[in-house]
């Protein structure tokens, strides 16, 4: 799917059309798999990379979308419309100086707002595509808006937000904060939920802020970790409606001695 998307937009570039027949055939064939596998969980590892940032957050953003779709039964053809939504998501930043859009360190004020126009710029582009549905570009225009009326561009809030953007907003900040970013190294997947729980019922909508959390594999199966009481532990199986207390098979005491394994749910 980047590799589609990165040839689409890198033509659109020279001759300012933008096809998207293979991008959809893209967003179909990612439902087709999420749809195939009612039971899966979706790990950080699986989808994330860092080459050619913007190409593989759209696709990050997408997928994480579709499963939020999933959980909330959109039928298959209310999927593809979100999921080309979130593909284009950040089509804008294609426009934006790429000196001010990858600098490292902190944006001045100024370039921080003219960055922020990429959301702008990519609505435009999109409505030079008439068979695309207004529902798509608005995802573009709109996936920086907060439910608190926080956001940009418009400060738009509550019943303003339609669900296309509100599942778009959840998914985009998700794979933004989990993946390393020029001016930023990337946050651990259960610290990015925490942010988002944090600001459920604020700034995101709760309940699909729930839906996206039950789905994500924050310690993936195999996984060592350490307790708290300092034992170490393997992830041996996931807790769906608690993804942050999966069940652990203990193998080592604190100093590091091997005993006899026992499994606990950390629920």
């Amino acid at each position: 799917c980047k590799q589609i998307l990165q040839n689409t937009i890198q033509q659109f570039a020279i001759t300012d059309k933008l096809e998207t027949r293979e991008l959809e055939g893209c967003v179909g064939k990612v439902i087709s798999e999420i749809v195939g596998t009612p039971d899966v969980q979706v790990s950080l590892s699986d989808i994330a990379s860092n080459d050619e940032y913007t190409y593989t957050h759209s696709v990050s953003t997408m997928v994480y979308a579709l499963m939020i779709a999933r959980k909330l039964n959109y039928n298959e053809h209310k999927m593809a419309a979100l999921g080309m939504g979130a593909l284009l998501h950040d089509v804008g930043k294609m426009l934006i100086d790429r000196e001010v859009m990858f600098k490292e360190g902190n944006l001045t004020k100024q370039e921080y707002e003219y960055v922020k126009m990429h959301s702008l710029y990519g609505y435009q582009a999109l409505r030079r595509i008439p068979t695309l549905p207004e529902q798509i570009r608005l995802v573009a225009y709109m996936h920086h808006e907060r439910l608190d009326g926080s956001g940009y561009p418009q400060g738009l809030s509550g019943e303003e937000l339609n669900e296309f953007v509100r599942i778009a907003a959840i998914a985009d900040v998700y794979d933004a904060l989990t993946t390393d970013r020029c001016y930023r190294k990337k946050w651990s997947a259960n610290k990015a939920m925490d942010f988002l729980v944090e600001r459920s019922g604020k700034e995101f909508d709760p309940e699909l802020v729930g839906l996206f959390t039950q789905q994500l594999a924050v310690y993936p199966n195999g996984s060592l970790v350490r307790l708290s009481n300092r034992y170490t532990g393997i992830v041996s199986k996931q807790n769906r409606s608690m993804p942050l207390r999966p069940f652990v098979r203990v193998i080592q005491n604190p100093a590091g001695e091997d005993i006899v394994p026992y499994e606990i749910d950390l629920m």
